[in-house]
Parts: structure tokens; C-alpha cells; sequence
């Protein structure tokens, strides 16, 4: 796997905190959790509001409408002496039409600002929600940006965080006799590992979702689509690695979606040093090059003259892995759901 030159790495460090620095962790993640259930409560209000001011907006059309249409006539053909009558309460009171009109009509015009101010207000508050988010997952993660763009990345370890209950490397690593084997107990090397997989992991924790986004195909774009597909399929390997890595089979879960999803949406093989670099940090049981075997298999085309060299391009076991698959798939009933079976590609989460 290619690493990044020295000055630009990634350093990375678990720091097992002492008692008053978990304290003042779950201090601060207390009053994070505070300000987001304010702001949700907030959010809530404003989206009755709005929810309200829609029903009066309908409202005033609907009588808008009917004035339009009073007595089966055009109101603009009414005459100007018309008895029109507003309702307040029990009270009818009499209108000329050039004040129903703009009655009317002011009303909808106040309501329609109504309903963008409450808008923007409800924007705001998603935003400051979002921003509360993510400082509270990143309590567990101090990023400090150093001179010619060295980033190192402090990963605050407390006995509550989610790093400890997801993930098995983590939860081992608090174990006393974890940490009297290391040159500094309280901390743990991730020098290698690339800020990307690490912050992807971290917001899935704590959102339970998966932040990739798989581009959209372009039509008639064959190497903007080939790269597309690449930086996709790149992202994802690095992801699923870095769960391998941490011991963490719902992370892994969740990217096998993904994986089969760039495949469906580009019709292109994983690139080959993916392949090579999945299966250089896999053991021969892992789901994903059964995946992989799967994803290679559907795309086989003999004809295609890049075919062969695909297969010299990727790891021995990768291509008995795949003719295996493709044998498989000379099942007429098996072949169009192949990569519909997530399950398979799943491993058991013994948690």
C-alpha cells in the first residue's frame, strides 16, 4: 500500500486519558448533548410553525379562489359596489372590493415571507445541530494542523466513548495488559493509517451512516467515469482496511453496500491494485473478496481484449477466486441476482 511522504502523513495517537481529563471529556459531551437536544427541540418548533403558516397559506388561496369565482361570476367582472363580507368571529363585516382584494392578497403576501423567514430559521438551526454533531464526535478526535501541512490526529479515548463499544482493537487497547506491553502505555502508534478512513469512521459512529457518496454515472463519459469509479472504489478499500485493522465488522457491514453499489451504478471492476491491496490486508475467509470474486465474475467479457490483462494485474488467489464465481455464475437463476444477496458478503457480528 502506498504511504504518503513524510511531511504530509498522517500521525495518529490514542490517548488513554487520567481521571480528570475523563471527567472533563464527559463534562464537555454532556453539555454537547445538551445544546443538540435544545437545538433538535428548536428545529421542531420551527417546522410546526411552518406547518402552520402552510395551512393558512392554503387558507387564504382557497378564499382567494372563491372570491374569484363569487356567485359563479369572475371577480374581476364585479362590481365595485359588490357586498362583500369578511368573517371576524361571529362578526360579518362589509368590504368594498378594493379592500378584500388587497386584504386578501396582503395576507398571502405576509404568509409566503412568513414561511422563508421560518426557512432560513429552520436552516440555521439544522446547521448549528449539524455543527454540534460533529464537535461531539470529535470530543473523541483533536485535530492539530502543524507547519508544512503535518497533520496529527490525538484520538481521546474515554471509558463511554463509541470507539471502545464498536470496535475490539479499541476496547482492547484500555486493557492494562494491552498497555504495559507498549514503550508509552498511554499511547498507541496509527502513524500509517490516512486521516480519510479514520474521520470516515468516526462520523459513521456517531451517525450511523456511511459519508461516501458514489458519483453519478455520465453518459458517454468513459474516463471521467473509469476515475469516478476509482476514487469510489479507492475510498471504500481504504475504509473497509481501516475496519479490518480496528476489528470492527459493523464498519466493514456497512461498506459492503457501497462496494456493490459503485459496481451497479459504473459496470467497472474494482481497479486492480485495489484488488491487490484488499486482499494484501484480508485473511482467504474475509466477505469482501468474495465480493470481490463476485464483482470481477459478473463483469468477465472474453471478448474484451483488456480482459486478460485484468486478470494478469490482479493477485493469483484474486483470479481463482473469480473463475471459482464465474463457474458459479453459469447459473441462469443465479447470475442477475448475484450481487443482490448482500448477506453473503456480511460478516457475523458476534456483539
Amino acid at each position: 500500500m502506498s504511504r504518503a511522504p513524510r511531511d504530509t502523513k498522517l500521525f495518529a495517537n490514542l490517548l488513554l486519558s487520567n481521571t480528570k481529563a475523563m471527567g472533563d471529556v464527559q463534562k464537555k459531551l454532556q453539555e454537547l448533548s445538551d445544546s443538540y437536544q435544545t437545538l433538535q427541540a428548536e428545529l421542531q418548533g420551527a417546522v410546526d410553525a411552518r406547518q402552520k403558516l402552510e395551512s393558512q397559506q392554503q387558507e387564504n388561496t382557497t378564499v382567494k379562489k372563491a372570491m374569484l369565482r363569487l356567485v359563479g361570476q369572475e371577480f374581476d367582472i364585479l362590481d365595485d359596489e359588490a357586498n362583500i363580507y369578511k368573517q371576524i368571529g361571529p362578526v360579518l363585516l362589509k368590504q368594498d372590493k378594493t379592500e378584500a382584494v388587497m386584504a386578501v392578497n396582503g395576507r398571502l403576501e405576509f404568509i409566503d415571507k412568513e414561511i422563508k423567514r421560518i426557512e432560513q430559521q429552520i436552516k440555521g438551526i439544522q446547521d448549528k445541530a449539524e455543527t454540534v454533531k460533529t464537535e461531539r464526535y470529535l470530543n473523541d478526535f483533536g485535530l492539530l494542523f502543524m507547519p508544512r501541512s503535518t497533520v496529527i490526529l490525538e484520538v481521546h479515548f474515554t471509558g463511554e466513548s463509541l470507539l471502545g463499544k464498536s470496535s475490539e482493537f479499541f476496547k482492547r487497547a484500555m486493557k492494562p495488559e494491552w498497555a504495559s506491553l507498549r514503550e508509552d502505555p498511554d499511547t498507541i502508534d496509527l502513524t500509517d493509517e490516512l486521516s480519510g478512513p479514520v474521520l470516515l469512521y468516526v462520523r459513521w459512529l456517531y451517525s450511523g451512516e456511511l459519508q461516501v457518496d458514489i458519483p453519478a454515472f455520465r453518459k458517454g463519459g468513459a474516463e471521467e467515469n473509469r476515475t469516478a469509479s476509482e476514487q469510489a472504489y479507492k475510498k471504500l478499500a481504504s475504509a473497509y482496511l481501516f475496519g479490518e485493522m480496528v476489528m470492527d465488522v459493523s464498519f466493514k457491514n456497512a461498506i459492503i453496500p457501497k462496494f456493490i453499489e459503485t459496481k451497479t451504478r459504473f459496470k467497472i471492476p474494482t481497479h486492480p491494485y485495489i484488488v491487490d491491496e484488499l486482499y494484501s490486508g484480508t485473511t482467504d475467509s474475509s466477505p469482501i473478496r468474495r465480493l470481490l470474486a463476485d464483482i470481477i465474475a459478473c463483469g468477465c467479457d472474453p471478448r474484451e481484449p483488456t480482459w486478460a490483462e485484468y486478470l494478469k494485474a490482479i493477485p493469483h488467489q484474486a483470479v481463482i477466486d473469480s473463475m471459482m464465481a464465474l463457474a458459479a455464475l453459469q447459473d441462469p437463476l443465479f447470475k442477475p441476482v448475484a450481487l443482490a444477496m448482500v448477506g453473503k458478503y456480511l460478516e457475523k457480528d458476534e456483539k
